[in-house]
């Protein structure tokens, strides 16, 4: 299909077009020469083909259960996650010619793999993921903290920006709380320590 003088090979599924019909040129510019780059799987069955979008493959050096290095192919799909009924941002990483060989999971794990890092890093440069929430995500994943996390709910910009209502605020006395979350820990682990010294 071709938009704004781009060819670009896209499912026959409307929102996806919608979304690719809404980019800039320079956008389109980079999606044309990702998937310019040969695919492993063409022949998959996977599932993901007829409603994701292909934005190149790599090969990435991984390590099995038995500690032995090896390399996976990979053929990355954007997954139009924007339309979908819950409206999470996934992975399609296709990893095989047989229904299901696919990858699927959630933004942070950008930071652990390097095929997760490279389809997340196209889908931005794209223009197929602008959802601040999804990249502050991963930003906070490669500090190694989450957005729900009890040490920095009360940072309002985070707290907010991941979707969360006055949570960083302390309660009212209707419901008393201790508002330090790490004295409800210590606590924790002091019954722990109990726990063990009987």
């Amino acid at each position: 299909m071709k938009i704004k003088d781009f060819e670009i090979i896209v499912p026959d599924y409307k929102p996806l077009i919608k979304k690719l019909q809404s980019l800039s040129h320079m956008n389109l510019y980079f999606l044309n020469k990702y998937q310019q780059e040969k695919r492993f799987f063409p022949e998959s069955k996977a599932g993901c083909e007829d409603y994701c979008l292909y934005i190149g493959s790599l090969e990435e050096t991984l390590k099995g259960s038995d500690g032995n290095e090896y390399v996976q192919k990979n053929d990355l799909w954007h997954y139009p996650y924007y339309h979908s009924t819950s409206s999470s941002y996934s992975t399609a990483i296709i990893v095989g010619n047989l229904p299901g060989d696919y990858r699927s999971g959630w933004p942070s794990l950008a930071i652990k793999y390097e095929s997760n890092k490279k389809l997340l890093y196209r889908e931005i440069v794209c223009g197929l993921v602008d959802d601040p929430k999804i990249i502050m995500d991963v930003g906070l994943a490669s500090l190694n903290l989450r957005a729900d996390m009890s040490d920095i709910k009360y940072n309002p910009i985070i707290n907010e920006a991941a979707g969360g209502k006055e949570s960083h605020k302390d309660y009212t006395e209707e419901y008393y709380h201790e508002a330090d979350w790490w004295v409800d820990y210590w606590w924790v682990e002091q019954f722990k320590d109990d726990s063990n010294a009987m």
